[in-house]
């Protein structure tokens, strides 16, 4: 943009000096509006650190007033707010932070399939974790709950039967018997069958016919294994089984020590 100027011009001749007469007085041009371009006044004092500690900045001004552009003048070239750190600012005390729990985990599988399961669920105290001793979560970062409630089917288990074993003699043959055991329970595995039952077979043994001859199968619920004592006084190989006789074919998970009879008979 070019520079320029208004300008008018006048002429002393309305009239003209004569005769010694004096000139007119004043310039015969006048000149105004011209163009003037701006210039910045000086920065102002630093303004206060907009922070008390920590990064913290502050800032100075001027103005294109230096004077303003006038009648198409340029603008100042430059900015009119300058920023600077402050150096002198200590740092902030660090802040803490609370923690708060995350979304509870979906429940886990069932620990049974019957007979009153258990299911957990979890959550972490990562929402924020905690930190520069800010207060841990309350409440429980696990929960439980009972599932599958409903009674398991009985299962049953037969064991073999056992050797047969004299019981009683006489003049023309003798009786044994033996004996096979059944636990039943309402429970998930037959690994943890604890209830049985008993059951037992006579035969009578002729001795000159070799011939054994079967009485009716007797049948007896045994709902106390504790109790049980032994068949027949005369049952020399199983006297000691007093206690819990029937782990050895039901396979019980809590049973009692074997006990060692002193003499043959009800132990």
């Amino acid at each position: 943009m070019v520079d320029q100027c208004l300008c008018r011009s006048r002429s002393c001749d309305n009239p003209k000096p004569a005769f010694r007469g004096e000139v007119c007085t004043g310039p015969s041009m006048e000149v105004i509006n011209c163009t003037v371009h701006g210039q910045w006044t000086t920065w102002s004092v630093w303004g206060a650190c907009d922070k008390t500690c920590g990064v913290a900045w502050r800032t100075r001004h001027r103005q294109c007033g230096n004077p303003p552009p006038k009648f198409g003048g340029r603008m100042c070239q430059g900015d009119d707010e300058e920023t600077a750190y402050c150096e002198d600012t200590p740092p902030c005390p660090l802040v803490p932070v609370d923690g708060n729990w995350s979304l509870w985990s979906g429940w886990s599988t069932c620990t049974s399939n019957c007979n009153k399961g258990l299911q957990t669920r979890k959550r972490g105290c990562d929402n924020p974790v905690p930190m520069r001793n800010g207060r841990h979560c309350v409440g429980n970062n696990k929960e439980w709950r009972l599932c599958n409630v409903h009674e398991c089917p009985e299962i049953g288990k037969n064991a073999p039967w056992t050797e047969w074993v004299v019981t009683n003699q006489t003049s023309g043959g003798y009786w044994r018997q033996r004996f096979r055991f059944k636990c039943r329970a309402n429970v998930e595995f037959s690994t943890s069958i604890k209830t049985s039952f008993v059951k037992a077979q006579s035969e009578f043994c002729h001795i000159k016919e070799k011939n054994c001859y079967r009485k009716k199968a007797l049948a007896s619920s045994v709902t106390n294994i504790d109790t049980f004592t032994a068949i027949d006084q005369s049952l020399h190989k199983y006297c000691k089984y007093r206690r819990r006789l029937f782990k050895k074919y039901c396979r019980c998970r809590t049973l009692g020590v074997f006990l060692v009879c002193k003499k043959c008979g009800l132990g």
